[in-house]
């Protein structure tokens, strides 16, 4: 895991304006998101949204979907059930908001975030 902060201006990424994110963004090997039984891979995600590697001819910009967060764990794998709205198409990528998670939704996310800490440190600590 490692948090992403490449941060490109808005001519670069085709937008009017920069509009910062409001949620940290993750990596984490062994991601991936299922869209009506597709599966994507996960490129990076936060708490308030994920990008996928995905066909954008494929999908409408403001297309509202239903999908599954899905991360292999060191001790299990975690399926997190929720929807979103396709907010930025790119070359092979989508950008999705993800709406507000349930309660159960984001206890499940808590455990990803604080399995992605512990190997964080855990990768730290074996490369000193």
């Amino acid at each position: 895991m490692r948090q992403n902060h490449h941060h490109r201006r808005p001519s670069e990424i085709g937008e009017q304006e920069h509009v910062p994110r409001a949620h940290n963004r993750f990596v984490l090997p062994c991601s991936v998101c299922i869209i009506d039984s597709t599966i994507y891979p996960i490129v990076d995600w936060s708490m308030g949204g994920v990008q996928i590697v995905a066909d954008p001819r494929m999908f409408s910009q403001n297309q509202e979907l239903e999908l599954i967060l899905k991360f292999k764990l060191q001790d299990s794998i975690v399926e997190i059930p929720c929807k979103g709205e396709i907010v930025r198409k790119a070359t092979d990528r989508l950008g999705i908001k993800l709406e507000p998670l349930n309660q159960e939704a984001h206890q499940l996310s808590m455990k990803v975030l604080d399995s992605c800490v512990v190997n964080e440190f855990a990768n730290s600590q074996a490369n000193d």
